[in-house]
């Protein structure tokens, strides 16, 4: 009985990750995505709505209006390209929100769906509207990379994969001493977070990578994305590599930055740049 069930939850995998393949726009990297992301943005609003409230909003009201305007120059300009490409699909349920929040850390951060918050003290890091655009375009990256459904998918994935080494233990419990399974799902879990880390950071190149992207589509030269990462780790010069950390170092953000360079100018939409702004 358990060797069956384990071919039915093996056989529940591979359907999962057969049916649940998409492609990320502007990478084109194929992810395995299980999560209907129109039904996640529309799940996650109430909670947006809840979060909203209980932030603090600047009494600058210049500065949600410098956010709003640099944001909507980008939505406008993606929008029109993947329109202009087929690709629309990658817009669904997308309603862009770019909020400001009073808080000192340097941070922003994105719902399903298109909401996006702003710290006071990301804007500080952030004196340009080009260093600005070079925070929200990661942001947006992470909406229309589908990331929070991939995260969730994997969680999905990973919870079968649970369930098959408990029901392996169970199948050689005879030979197995007392505490054995405890100890195979902890190593199991162990793994599976790693794993996790490893995937977040990912995440963190492939958004900014497509931020780089839009920036350019929008007219922003994209080079100021590794000036950005450059100002932020002058302010955070303790963060080092290790393999618990969701987010790549900051030195590492730099040195891609400047590497997909060129792929980012392909897009660019404006005027003749400078050469400090060129590879």
């Amino acid at each position: 009985m358990p060797r069956n069930f384990i071919v039915v939850m093996l056989r529940v995998a591979c359907l999962l990750l057969l049916t649940g393949c998409v492609t990320v726009p502007f990478t084109g990297r194929t992810q395995w995505n299980l999560v209907n992301r129109v039904a996640l943005n529309q799940s996650v609003e109430e909670a947006y709505q809840a979060i909203k409230d209980s932030l603090a909003q600047p009494a600058d009201t210049s500065q949600a209006g410098r956010v709003q305007r640099v944001g909507r120059r980008l939505a406008v300009a993606t929008e029109g390209y993947l329109r202009q490409k087929g690709q629309s699909n990658s817009l669904q349920g997308v309603n862009w929100v770019f909020l400001v929040v009073e808080d000192s850390s340097i941070n922003a951060s994105a719902f399903p769906g298109g909401k996006i918050f702003v710290t006071t003290g990301m804007l500080r890091v952030c004196p340009s509207d080009t260093l600005l655009a070079s925070v929200l375009g990661h942001e947006m990256g992470h909406v229309l990379a589908g990331h929070t459904a991939e995260s969730y998918s994997k969680l999905m994935v990973n919870m079968v994969g649970m369930v098959a080494v408990a029901a392996v233990d169970v199948a050689q419990s005879s030979t197995r001493a007392p505490g054995d399974t405890t100890r195979l799902l902890d190593s199991y879990n162990g793994l599976q977070q790693l794993g996790s880390f490893a995937h977040s950071r990912k995440q963190e190149g492939e958004a900014d990578r497509i931020g780089m992207i839009l920036m350019a589509l929008a007219a922003y030269p994209p080079a100021a994305q590794a000036e950005l990462w450059e100002r932020i780790g002058r302010l955070e010069p303790g963060y080092s590599f290790a393999l618990e950390n969701s987010h790549p170092t900051h030195g590492r953000r730099v040195r891609q930055a400047r590497q997909r360079l060129p792929e980012a100018l392909r897009y660019w939409q404006g005027p003749p740049l400078s050469q400090a702004q060129r590879p």
